[in-house]
């Protein structure tokens, strides 16, 4: 949860992937888990609303500052999909 904190403001979605859960994770509306074993997501999470400000800000840093291959400018499902 100590991640959430710091980084929740910036994120519309927060997903956790494991191979197992505890019973306490599962009941954590904030965030949506996807199981790894399976390789499906079993619990969808809250939306988070991000302030918009921060994180437009925030989005312009990184495209600005990481020349990383594996990073998507728009992190959601679609775009995943061209990294597996």
């Amino acid at each position: 949860m100590e991640y959430l904190e710091t980084y929740g403001n910036t994120c519309e979605y927060f997903y956790l992937s494991a191979k197992k859960f505890s019973k306490s994770t599962l009941e954590l509306d904030e965030i949506g888990l996807f199981d790894l074993t399976e390789m499906k997501v079993i619990k969808n999470p809250a939306y988070l609303f991000p302030d918009p400000d921060f994180r437009a800000h925030l989005m312009k840093t990184i495209k600005n500052n990481v020349t990383s291959s594996w990073m998507c400018g728009r992190p959601i499902s679609e775009d995943a999909l061209e990294f597996y």
